[in-house]
């Protein structure tokens, strides 16, 4: 059974989780707030937005390696939560360079643009690179939905 996780109840077990998943060292800000995926009440991945501004979030991703837990529909309710939820004009993520899977997932993902390079930003003191992404260029958020916004 697939279940979608929102509850702000729930937030400290699942970025306990992320926290395990990206291991020693990676830190969350106390402000996150998460969304799961789980599958017969197993964790497969979460998407931890925090370090929220008046207009934007840092997004984070993170998954169990070899389960194919990233689907349309769980993008659709990530990219729903800044964009409708929030009304939110744009997010943000940062990717170490040395990460070739993260690289590959911004760069195939169709709506990130590089931004910036963060040097020696990262907990080994390799560059981070700043992507961001605007609200119109979501292409998960459909027109009808962006309509729905509060």
């Amino acid at each position: 059974m697939i279940e979608y996780v929102y509850d702000d109840e729930e937030t400290e077990r699942l970025t306990n989780w992320a926290k395990a998943m990206l291991g020693q060292g990676h830190r969350l800000r106390p402000d996150a707030k998460v969304i799961a995926k789980e599958v017969n009440g197993e964790i497969r991945g979460v998407v931890v937005f925090d370090t929220f501004s008046d207009n934007d979030c840092l997004m984070t991703v993170i998954g169990t390696p070899g389960t194919p837990w990233l689907t349309r529909e769980f993008i659709i309710r990530a990219m729903a939560y800044p964009f409708l939820q929030l009304g939110f004009p744009r997010i943000s993520c940062l990717v170490s360079k040395n990460n070739k899977a993260s690289l590959r997932f911004v760069k195939h993902f169709g709506c990130w643009k590089l931004e910036g390079v963060l040097r020696k930003g990262g907990r080994d003191g390799e560059d981070l690179l700043l992507y961001g992404m605007l609200n119109e260029d979501c292409r998960w958020i459909t027109l009808p939905m962006r309509s729905m916004a509060v």
